[in-house]
């Protein structure tokens, strides 16, 4: 079966609906991510004597900066605009901090001593690891998607 050759435009144009389509899917895994963890990052908080009525502001404090990075790296990257190392450290400490937050209660149980986790909660850990990590990964490897997509644009231009 011989298959059509598309024009130089139709392929950027798709590479371009391609990188839409990234945004959406790291958004739509965000939003997920950071609604699972507020709750466990509150509870956190409260468990460290953080008033309830301030509690509630870590999680979306952490949620929003991350949510400005990934959005802002993204509209950047689509204009050919890689972002600073400050951009890959707010990533990653956002999302550790918010793994740590939620993964705390599994890796140092009430009333063990901090320091090398010994009575790790194997399920908490996996079940808490989850959402933050997936950001964390997804967010890199779409980085390098957008960055190869816009290499890509420019061999066709």
């Amino acid at each position: 079966m011989r298959r059509n050759k598309t024009s130089a435009a139709e392929q950027i144009a798709a590479l371009q609906g391609l990188q839409a389509g990234l945004t959406k899917v790291l958004v739509a895994v965000a939003v997920v991510a950071l609604a699972f963890t507020a709750t466990n990052v509150t509870l956190f908080a409260i468990d460290h004597h953080i008033s309830v009525w301030i509690a509630w502001l870590l999680d979306p404090m952490v949620a929003v900066a991350l949510g400005a990075v990934l959005i802002v790296d993204g509209r950047l990257s689509e204009h050919g605009v890689h972002p600073s190392g400050w951009a890959t450290g707010l990533r990653w400490f956002a999302g550790l901090g918010t793994w740590l937050m939620n993964c705390w209660a599994s890796l140092w149980p009430a009333g063990t001593a901090f320091g090398v986790p010994r009575d790790v909660d194997p399920a908490g850990l996996v079940l808490h690891s989850i959402p933050p990590v997936l950001l964390i990964v997804l967010a890199e490897a779409i980085t390098f998607y957008r960055r190869a997509i816009l290499d890509r644009i420019a061999v066709l231009r």
